[in-house]
């Protein structure tokens, strides 16, 4: 068998295959000049149209007013109105949708002057030499006549005034500090004329909480924690008759105290109290007096079993006094010079020191009795009998047969009689027998009707705050009743 010989291709078929290869490859150029032309001419077209946006927006810029509209938009967001705040004047078509467009109302622009008044002056000159003409000045003072004469209204150096006015009608009201409640209103009325009136001075009442600890004596506590004489003595006369704040209080008893405190709109304190509920604990025993307000509208104390505490007798007939001579046997006497009994309590006070009734009866006698000066004497049951000597007045009403009640003033501190210096010389008699004011029972409230008792409910929420205001206070968290 002899060896196979090579295929061979036809000439023609191979001529065919290679036309073929040229064929494709001619077809490639030009699809890959065709992409490249694309690009490009995207390219050119997105750069012409960026320079036609900027061309547009560069002369938008400078032939628009853009900072005009800005001003027009934010000030529609932002637009203020001012309003009269003055009073309203009813009438009967007034309508709440009046209210929507304040913008109609007239705006006038306010001003206030804030002065004293000055020794020897008065409203006339003192509202000239600020500027106001003399028709103006003239007419505010006398509206200011007028109410004086009525009210009995005397304006002190040194008050203080403050005067309004606006661009429109000029003068439009002034007022006068009268006292710490009260305000001397004088105001331009709708026709021109001055009018005059007295106003309260807006307060704000607040609660105020207070605990602290004894370090040396009650008085020192209670006036570093900044407790009012109001407050202090308020709380001698609620417990007066279970605890001697002279001699009972040692180091390390505590005290609660809530109480209200009014305050003014400039941040001055006016008044203090009533105390609303109290704690003392002095010498391991706890005593609580919580107030309420009876049916009757008369307020009083209980105890944490809501039994009423307290005596229908004050045990001082002085607010926070200093004691100076106390009840005895035998005392020598300094105007005398003997020995003699000193049937009553002496308390030291400056000459025009308030003196109250200890508890509400008839005046039996009222004016000078020998060594006692100007004496009051008060009949207040069957058994008790009060004397209140050496005072330099007596009340105006108070006299032989009148009536008086527990706490009312009765006269002043005075040294009439056989006095060395001014003080209060305090009696009680008990069946006409000489006794201790300061050791004797006094008499008890009344047993109260079930509309007068306390609710129970206030009870327990009152001992809920006293108790929980003194553990705070044991936790070192509350110090000095903030």
């Amino acid at each position: 068998m002899g060896t196979p010989k090579p295929k061979r291709f036809n000439t023609e078929t191979q001529d065919q295959v290679i036309g073929i290869k040229h064929s494709l490859a001619d077809q490639k150029l030009p699809n890959d000049n065709a992409n490249r032309s694309s690009v490009f001419s995207a390219l050119i077209t997105a750069l012409v149209s960026s320079l036609i946006l900027f061309i547009a927006l560069f002369i938008a810029y400078w032939i628009i007013p853009w900072q005009k509209i800005h001003d027009t938009f934010f000030s529609l967001l932002s637009k203020e109105v001012s309003v009269d705040t003055g009073p309203l004047i009813y009438s009967p078509d007034f309508s709440p949708v009046s209210l929507i467009s304040p913008s109609n109302l007239p705006v006038f622009e306010k001003a206030t002057i804030s002065t004293r008044l000055n020794s020897g002056a008065n409203i006339n000159e003192l509202l000239q030499s600020h500027g106001f003409s003399k028709e103006e000045s003239s007419g505010a003072y006398q509206a200011y006549l007028e109410i004086s004469e009525k009210e009995n209204i005397t304006l002190k150096s040194g008050s203080v005034v403050e005067i309004f006015f606006t661009d429109d009608i000029g003068l439009s009201e002034l007022t006068i500090t009268l006292d710490l409640e009260n305000k001397l209103k004088i105001y331009k009325s709708s026709s021109g004329r001055f009018m005059s009136e007295i106003s309260k001075i807006k307060a704000v009442t607040k609660e105020r909480i207070v605990v602290g600890s004894i370090e040396s004596s009650f008085a020192a506590s209670a006036n570093k924690l900044g407790l009012s004489y109001d407050i202090v003595d308020d709380l001698v006369d609620i417990f007066s008759d279970r605890v001697s704040f002279h001699r009972d209080f040692r180091k390390g008893d505590r005290f609660t105290i809530i109480y209200t405190e009014q305050e003014l709109v400039d941040g001055k304190k006016t008044t203090n109290g009533p105390i609303l509920g109290a704690a003392l604990e002095v010498r391991g025993q706890h005593l609580v007096a919580i107030r309420f307000v009876g049916a009757d509208g008369k307020p009083r104390f209980f105890n944490e079993k809501g039994e009423e505490i307290g005596n229908t007798f004050l045990r001082f007939p002085l607010k926070f006094s200093k004691i100076s001579s106390y009840f005895s046997t035998a005392r020598f006497h300094p105007v005398l010079k003997i020995n003699r009994p000193h049937h009553g309590v002496d308390f030291s006070a400056p000459i025009g020191t308030p003196v109250r009734s200890v508890a509400s009866g008839m005046v039996s006698y009222a004016g000078r009795k020998g060594g006692h000066g100007v004496i009051v004497e008060i009949r207040h049951s069957a058994r008790f009998t009060t004397g209140y000597s050496h005072l330099s007045s007596i009340a105006p009403g108070v006299r032989q047969g009148s009536k008086v009640e527990k706490g009312q003033l009765i006269g002043a501190v005075g040294m009439t009689g056989l006095a060395t210096g001014p003080h209060l010389h305090f009696s009680l008699y008990d069946k006409g027998v000489y006794v201790d004011p300061l050791k004797t029972d006094l008499p008890q409230s009344d047993e109260l009707s079930k509309g007068l008792k306390i609710g129970e409910q206030y009870l327990q929420r009152a001992l809920f705050t006293l108790e929980h205001y003194q553990k705070i206070a044991d936790s070192n968290l509350l110090q000095g009743g903030k």
